[in-house]
């Protein structure tokens, strides 16, 4: 067996008007039973300058999350700050353990949650198992294929068998991630690290199965495994463990580029002939468009009008808000021979994402510097 893998985890939880104890009892405990697999990155221990501006503060817990594989957080009390780590872990893509010892229930966090736990030793252990299976299994696809095991792909599969049982409980897709991992560490059916979509869909009925019979949960998870067996049927035999297609980051070599058929049909700032990623002249826009490709759940990109009412000093673009479901709109300004602003559309692959995948893409453009906000 190889050497163990050892994950950076952020210890997310309420600070301010907390006293020592409430601050490190729990995470004293967590690094004690688990510091053997996983690496914590502690906010109580990390050396501040007293001098600090509240806003070296904030940005020294945003850098933190940033470098961590994962977050466990405990939300024993309402936390603002705690909360705003969460979403940013989320932009992120970062693996979230939330532990809800006190039944608080938010709906943000449960949202944003890979799972949800009791106490903080159990969402260690959910978390660990979480980080763990993405890092070493492999899923064998048809046709002999191996992709590496994805959580998000069950979340969203078993999300979208929630929408179609108008099971409206966001709390079920968390109760199932966790379980599932959990029963697939211990299946005889993984082989070397590897399993079959097939395996993967019968341990999620059966885990749904579960749901179903439990008093708790019966009402709000009937119905979603006759809609996850609908949908499997539809779109093929272990299908729903694979995200609907274009759901994570595009490869950059083949970006879809087109370009719409407006009133400038077929025409951009920068010419007539573009039809993919390397028909722009302009290295700084190439890289603003891979950027954005970047981002799980971009299907593809089209470029719209285009003109000259305005301008930056260098590339930059914006995206927003659009009328239309599972699109993004975006303006890009670079100089060509046309004009200075190009319209672009971002597709998605769900309208349901598209706050998430919006917020991502103003993440990676201000990590970038070319965000035009």
């Amino acid at each position: 067996m190889g050497q163990m893998e050892v994950f950076q985890v952020y210890l997310a939880g309420p600070m301010s008007g907390c006293n020592e104890a409430q601050k490190s009892r729990w995470r004293d405990e967590v690094k004690s039973a688990y510091g053997g697999k996983m690496a914590f990155i502690d906010p109580v221990e990390r050396p501040m300058d007293p001098r600090a501006s509240p806003y070296e503060f904030v940005e020294a817990d945003l850098q933190a999350i940033k470098a961590a594989d994962g977050l466990l957080v405990n939300m024993w009390r309402e936390s603002i700050g705690t909360a705003i780590g969460v979403a940013h872990a989320h932009l992120k893509s970062r693996t979230i353990v939330v532990c809800d010892p006190n039944r608080l229930e938010s709906g943000m966090l449960n949202f944003f949650a890979d799972a949800v736990a009791d106490t903080p030793l159990q969402g260690a252990k959910m978390l660990w198992n979480l980080l763990r299976a993405e890092r070493r299994w492999h899923v064998n696809k048809h046709g002999d294929r191996t992709e590496r095991f994805e959580r998000r792909k069950i979340m969203e599969a078993v999300r979208g068998a929630c929408r179609s049982a108008a099971c409206d409980d966001i709390t079920v897709p968390r109760l199932v991630i966790p379980e599932v991992i959990e029963r697939l560490e211990h299946t005889d059916r993984k082989i070397n690290e590897s399993l079959t979509t097939t395996d993967i869909d019968r341990v999620v009925v059966d885990v749904l199965r579960g749901l179903e019979d439990e008093p708790a949960y019966r009402d709000s998870a009937a119905g979603v495994v006759d809609a996850w067996r609908e949908r499997a049927a539809a779109v093929g035999d272990g299908a729903l463990t694979a995200p609907p297609a274009g759901a994570g980051p595009l490869d950059p070599s083949i970006v879809r580029i087109q370009v719409s058929s407006g009133s400038k049909s077929h025409g951009t700032v920068w010419g007539a002939s573009v039809r993919s990623l390397d028909d722009i002249p302009s290295a700084d826009a190439r890289s603003v468009f891979q950027k954005i490709a970047s981002v799980p759940g971009v299907t593809r990109i089209t470029l719209g009008p285009f003109g000259r009412k305005s301008e930056r000093r260098e590339c930059r673009a914006w995206v927003g808000a659009s009328h239309t479901a599972n699109v993004i709109e975006g303006k890009l300004y670079d100089r060509g021979p046309k004009g200075t602003l190009q319209s672009f559309q971002v597709h998605v692959q769900s309208n349901d994402a598209r706050p998430v995948i919006r917020r991502q893409i103003e993440d990676v453009l201000r990590d970038a510097g070319r965000w035009a906000g």
